[in-house]
């Protein structure tokens, strides 16, 4: 995490299990959720991480219902303050 931020601003993307589960039904790249893709695998999934990550984080932008335009705008934001 300090090394981490030695070289810039961590960003926390964040979304719903059910946000993630949509992004990712078809995608075969992401190991640990090959045979796991459903709601309650990726709920506990980022119940063990979510502590880790938000400390880390400088800041975090919800992605849920947002495009990558909106998404971007908000990040864009955030780098100014």
């Amino acid at each position: 995490q300090n090394f981490l931020k030695k070289f810039g601003k961590i960003i926390l993307l964040s979304a719903k299990p059910e946000t993630i589960l949509e992004r990712v039904k078809n995608d075969n790249q992401r190991p640990l959720l090959e045979g796991n893709k459903n709601i309650s695998f990726i709920t506990n999934m980022m119940e063990q991480r979510q502590t880790r990550y938000e400390q880390a984080a400088d800041f975090v932008v919800v992605t849920d219902g947002k495009t990558v335009h909106e998404i971007c705008k908000e990040i864009m934001e955030n780098m100014q303050d």
